[in-house]
C-alpha cells in the first residue's frame, strides 16, 4: 500500500496527539478522518475524566491496565458524529477491544504501523484483532515513513516495461500530477485520474472511453523487472 501525503499528515497528527498522553511507558494518538478527509475525532491514552492520573500505582501494570482509556476507544467516544465508513489512524497498532469498537461504529479503514508479531505483551491480542478485521472487511493498512519507501513509476507495452522515474513515496502525488500535465502539453485531453492501489496502476481517463495507464510500485519488491 502507497502512503500518501494525506496519510502523513493525518499519521504526523496522531503522533502530535501522542505527546498529550501522561502515560509513562507509552504516549499513543488516534485520528479520525472521513472519505473527504475531514476529521472527525482525536484521542491519545489516559484515564477516563475526573479520575486521577497522579497516583503512583496506577501507572504500573496490572493495576494500570483497569485505569487506561486507549487512544482508539477515546477517540471514537468524543466523536460528535457517525464514523460508519471511516478511516482511524494510529500510532500502535490496535488491541483486541479497540478492534471491537472499530467494527462495531462501522470504521471501514485501520491505518497503524505493522505490529510486532511476537511481542510478549501485545501480539496476541492484535492477532486477534487482525482476525476480526478481516472477517467483517475492515482494511488494514500497515503504514511506513514515506522516507523508507522509493516508488518506481513505468508504462507497459509490446516492447516491455519502461521506467519513467523512482521517487520517494513523500513526492507521490505531485508527480501523477507533473505526468498529467507533461501528457495535457503533448495535445492528449486527460480529464481525470485514479489510483487502484490494489493493483498498482493509475488510470488517466481521456475522454469518455479511452484510458492510459501509468504502473506503480514499491521499488525494493520491483526492481528485479527493471534490472533483468
Amino acid at each position: 500500500m502507497i502512503t500518501s501525503k494525506w496519510d502523513k499528515r493525518f499519521m504526523d497528527l496522531a503522533k502530535h496527539i501522542a505527546t498529550w498522553s501522561k502515560d509513562k511507558s507509552t504516549g499513543v494518538g488516534s485520528v479520525i478522518v472521513n472519505d473527504k478527509k475531514k476529521i472527525l475525532s482525536v484521542g491519545f491514552n489516559g484515564n477516563p475524566r475526573g479520575v486521577r492520573d497522579d497516583v503512583e500505582e496506577r501507572s504500573k501494570r496490572p493495576i494500570k491496565d483497569y485505569y487506561v482509556v486507549h487512544s482508539e476507544r477515546n477517540a471514537m467516544d468524543e466523536a460528535e458524529t457517525s464514523l460508519v465508513d471511516a478511516t482511524i489512524y494510529c500510532t500502535f497498532f490496535t488491541c483486541a477491544t479497540c478492534a471491537h469498537g472499530i467494527i462495531q461504529k462501522g470504521i471501514k479503514k485501520v491505518v497503524a504501523p505493522e505490529p510486532d508479531w511476537n511481542a510478549e505483551r501485545y501480539a496476541e491480542s492484535q492477532r486477534h484483532a487482525m482476525e476480526m478485521y478481516k472477517e467483517a472487511g475492515v482494511e488494514v493498512q500497515f503504514y511506513t515513513e514515506p522516507s523508507e519507501t522509493l516508488i518506481a513509476f513505468w508504462e507497459i507495452g509490446c516492447g516491455g516495461g519502461r521506467v519513467h522515474d523512482i521517487i520517494t513515496a513523500d513526492k507521490f502525488t505531485s508527480y501523477i500530477d507533473k505526468y498529467k500535465m507533461k501528457k495535457i502539453a503533448q495535445g492528449i485531453k486527460i480529464t481525470r485520474y485514479n489510483i487502484n492501489d490494489k493493483l498498482g496502476v493509475i488510470e488517466f481517463f481521456v475522454g469518455k472511453e479511452k484510458k492510459l495507464y501509468l504502473h506503480f510500485g514499491n521499488y525494493e519488491v520491483n526492481k528485479f523487472i527493471f534490472t533483468r
